[in-house]
């Protein structure tokens, strides 16, 4: 089942479970940082999770992680989903280049309908040295 709640809104049990599947997948977590988790649980277990950014005109996808042992299960396409039916405005994610997944996810999200960005005033050479930004437009 998918679940969609103001970061602020989050219970202390929900909140641990998160920060124990992120940090399962990244080196820190930034929860405190979104306004709005995604996340996935069968039964008590939350095993897939994404934080959102919302700014006027395009949200940002943070740390989408799902549990070792769900991958490869749909997971992250149905919060993909979900985030896509739900938001109006254009969605984008970054893709740290220096990884042993980074062409896997880039064809992930190839899949999923988001390209490549264009340079822009918040996306310079200096940051396309480092990550790929990806939108999927509305």
């Amino acid at each position: 089942m998918i679940f969609n709640i103001k970061n602020n809104l989050l219970k202390e049990y929900e909140r641990n479970n998160i920060n124990n599947l992120i940090l399962s997948c990244f080196s820190n977590s930034r929860l405190e940082t979104y306004d709005e988790v995604i996340y996935y649980q069968i039964e008590n277990n939350i095993i897939g999770f994404l934080g959102l950014s919302n700014y006027n005109n395009y949200s940002i996808i943070n740390q989408l992680c799902i549990n070792y042992n769900y991958r490869n299960k749909g997971i992250a396409t149905l919060l993909l989903k979900y985030l896509d039916d739900k938001l109006t405005t254009d969605i984008i994610l970054f893709i740290d280049k220096n990884k042993e997944n980074t062409e896997k996810l880039y064809n992930f999200y190839l899949n999923k309908g988001f390209i490549e960005a264009e340079e822009d005033q918040y996306y310079n050479i200096d940051a396309k040295k480092i990550e790929y930004k990806m939108i999927k437009k509305k």
